[in-house]
């Protein structure tokens, strides 16, 4: 489906799905989340393993990995972060 990972089109499935439902149209999300993507669940760090893993890291890949650890952001929205996306007074980034 034009090059789409599996999980993107499970994401657009369950849009069209809850669409339909809200529609009077039901029984879709069901369908499409039964044929949806499957994978593997994310691997969870250990205090200790995170730990060596940051003593390991420079100040800028510290800054980076705990940016991503910290936030949950994906790698393309860590990439257009700007200083305007972050309040200080707040501690939130956005």
């Amino acid at each position: 489906m034009n090059g789409l990972g599996s999980n993107t089109i499970l994401h657009n499935a369950v849009i069209v799905a809850q669409f339909l439902k809200r529609h009077g149209r039901s029984g879709n999300h069901e369908r499409a989340v039964a044929t949806g993507a499957h994978h593997a669940p994310c691997k969870i760090y250990r205090h200790e393993e995170l730990a060596r893993f940051f003593a390991a890291c420079s100040d800028a890949e510290r800054a980076l990995f705990a940016t991503f650890l910290l936030t949950g952001f994906r790698e393309q929205q860590v990439m257009f972060l700007r200083w305007s996306d972050i309040n200080f007074e707040l501690r939130t980034v956005r």
